[in-house]
């Protein structure tokens, strides 16, 4: 469940990315469909998908960082903030904003909710994802 921002500027947040890339919806909509709760957080360079309530360095605090590239690709970044603010990356994908399928959505949202548990890494995932990750 997406549970900030709430009503309207949660809309026009994720209509915003939606017109980028359609097949946003889709991963917006599962996440929102999970029974964890999360927040949308416009961040330097993108958007995280992180848990309410997160403790640095525990099982909830697994973010995913949505950039969106000038070359009309979407950066998924899955990683973990430790309790010294360190980032620990779980991997990334880079893909054609127009190619996204609900499948690989869905697949991105059921990693992100189960705390990025190895039984559901995403098909096509990059464990040694090389990007660097804005602010």
């Amino acid at each position: 469940m997406i549970v900030a921002p709430e009503g309207e500027k949660r809309a026009a947040l994720e209509a915003a990315w939606c017109a980028r890339a359609p097949g946003l919806a889709v991963l917006f909509q599962a996440i929102a469909d999970d029974a964890g709760a999360f927040s949308l957080v416009p961040v330097a360079g993108g958007l995280e998908a992180r848990r309410e309530q997160e403790d640095a360095g525990s099982a909830r605090g697994a973010r995913l960082r949505l950039m969106a590239e000038s070359s009309g690709q979407i950066i998924a970044y899955f990683f973990r903030v430790g309790s010294g603010g360190t980032s620990y990356s779980y991997g990334g994908q880079a893909l054609r904003a127009a190619a996204l399928r609900p499948d690989q959505m869905k697949g991105w949202a059921a990693y992100l909710a189960s705390s990025f548990d190895s039984g559901v890494t995403p098909r096509g995932l990059v464990r040694g994802f090389q990007f660097p990750l804005p602010g």
